[in-house]
């Protein structure tokens, strides 16, 4: 194998996984792909796992795809993938729930009444 070839400013080399061009570096498209894949693998909805193992399976995962491509400028993204992986959460915690009536019951539990100091009447969420 060839180590000493040229490329062009338009074709960078693609090590850890990101894409470096002339003016920034980006994630390539199939490690996105990859870490998705890992995420809908553990937030399986019809897994019967609560949200608490799913939440500990899930940080290494996440920590470790930040943390390899931190190379990468791409905030924009990881703030998108962010968003994504939050969603799945919670459409996980939803379908565990699954009967309104639980949905109902554990929101009333979270809502703790706390008295807040100089106000007697209220209530913190």
């Amino acid at each position: 194998m060839n180590k000493n070839h040229h490329l062009s400013d338009t074709k960078g080399p693609r090590p850890l996984g990101v894409t470096i061009e002339s003016c920034y570096t980006r994630i390539r498209s199939d490690k996105v792909q990859q870490f998705k894949d890992k995420v809908r693998r553990i937030t399986r909805r019809n897994s019967p796992v609560n949200l608490e193992q799913v939440i500990k399976d899930l940080n290494p995962v996440l920590r470790g795809f930040a943390n390899s491509l931190r190379v990468a400028h791409c905030c924009k993204q990881f703030q998108e993938l962010a968003r994504w992986v939050r969603r799945r959460l919670r459409a996980k915690q939803l379908a565990l729930w699954r009967k309104p009536q639980r949905l109902h019951r554990r929101l009333r539990q979270l809502r703790l009444s706390k008295r807040v100091q100089g106000d007697q009447d209220a209530i913190v969420a």
